[in-house]
């Protein structure tokens, strides 16, 4: 059913149940999951990196290719698409046919050199800052690369890396204050690479072997999620993504409440209270592991963050050390996504009572670190699995997303 203004009357009336002869008023409340499919269409931009350390994933048919192709064409004949637009981007954008089949056809080194532009270095922060510059509310822009930086020869590569990444924390800060919506999701992919590597100096090797090569997706969060929904990153074919690094700005407001189940021990909702508030709590002595552990549901439909990192309990802050924390996927539970488990920790008897925070940070990418090469010069330092200077990348786009350092923050009592 199309989502539209009847459809809202009908969620925001109200149902008056009768009890004990005075009438509660209860509002059903929606995820955005519910309703993610009535979000407008997306003008889809897409940008290839057509520099000169791009030729060797072109070079015949190669993993590159085939995940851009799968990717592409999966988001251009869905029903999140209204445009695609397609572009070489170096010192200049070069837009191209719209026909993605034709797009890839084509992809090989002579075209990236036929197409002009500065091909020798790469400033990845004027890259993205031309980007951002022609995006809009209502598109996604998304940025292939291999997101090598290029300082070139005489230049010192440590400040130059420095400055790259205040560049793109600049970039990213001027547009959130535009747009606070705006989130950016990162897909790390590998691909066969035969051609020319440049290093930091741009001293050129001919390598054969497997290469990192990553897309950069930016756009409102909802559109991100719906992108994330429609075409999830396990469809991408070549190698598949290896990591994933979401980031949005912003304390999200998420649907929450205590479950009854699974529990150790003894509590009941408080009737005042019983989404956020538990009263009678008991421990269960008898119980070999944890003496307690309540569970409790939440929304997580509408952050931009990859499952995986939402089910890592070290993401996760609580406000008392006295419970360790763990959390489930829920499946086909209508109203939460997720399923956080807390228990006291055995070395405890006692159990505290009172409020409690549950905050899921927001952290750097924590697999940055090992797919960054700070060092490229000669042979042996090119290896299959890093890329020069990429951790300067996405520390830039952290640091201007960090304003909030929470994704969400759930306030609980234990009565």
């Amino acid at each position: 059913m199309k989502f539209n203004s009847l459809l809202i009357l009908a969620l925001m009336s109200l149902l008056f149940v009768s009890c004990g002869g005075a009438p509660q008023v209860q509002v059903r409340q929606i995820s955005v999951s519910e309703n993610r499919d009535t979000i407008a269409k997306c003008v889809y931009n897409i940008y290839v990196e057509n520099s000169g350390s791009m030729d060797g994933y072109v070079k015949g048919v190669t993993e590159f290719e085939q995940s851009v192709y799968s990717f592409l064409s999966d988001i251009k004949i869905s029903e999140i698409c209204a445009e695609m637009n397609l572009y070489y981007i170096n010192t200049r954008k070069f837009k191209q046919p719209a026909d993605v089949e034709d797009f890839i056809r084509r992809l090989e080194p002579d075209t990236f050199r036929a197409k002009g532009g500065n091909r020798t270095t790469t400033d990845l922060s004027n890259i993205i800052g031309d980007i951002l510059d022609s995006h809009g509310r209502d598109t996604v822009s998304i940025l292939i690369s291999d997101f090598v930086f290029s300082p070139g020869s005489g230049v010192n590569a440590d400040e130059y890396l420095l400055n790259q990444q205040i560049g793109i924390k600049n970039h990213f800060a001027y547009k959130l204050r535009q747009n606070p919506d705006l989130g950016v999701m990162i897909y790390h992919l590998s691909s066969r690479f035969e051609g020319k590597y440049y290093d930091r100096r741009n001293v050129a090797y001919n390598i054969n072997q497997q290469r990192p090569f990553y897309m950069m997706i930016v756009g409102d969060s909802h559109h991100l999620n719906t992108l994330s929904d429609n075409i999830p990153k396990e469809k991408i074919r070549g190698s598949g993504v290896l990591n994933t690094y979401h980031l949005s700005k912003g304390v999200a407001t998420v649907q929450y409440g205590f479950m009854v189940s699974p529990k150790i021990g003894r509590y009941d909702p408080d009737p005042s209270a019983p989404l956020t508030s538990i009263i009678n709590t008991r421990i269960d002595r008898r119980n070999p592991d944890t003496k307690f552990m309540m569970s409790i549901g939440v929304d997580c439909s509408s952050i931009l963050i990859d499952n995986e990192y939402l089910m890592n309990p070290t993401n996760y802050e609580l406000s008392n050390k006295s419970f360790t924390i763990a959390v489930d996927k829920l499946n086909n539970n209508p109203k939460y996504t997720h399923l956080i488990k807390m228990s006291l920790n055995p070395q405890w008897n006692n159990l505290y009572k009172g409020p409690l925070s549950i905050q899921l940070l927001k952290r750097k990418c924590e697999w940055s670190e090992s797919v960054t090469n700070t060092d490229d010069e000669g042979i042996d330092k090119i290896t299959t699995d890093k890329t020069y200077g990429f951790k300067y990348l996405v520390d830039g786009l952290y640091d201007a997303f960090s304003a909030d350092t929470t994704y969400m923050k759930l306030n609980v009592n234990i009565r």
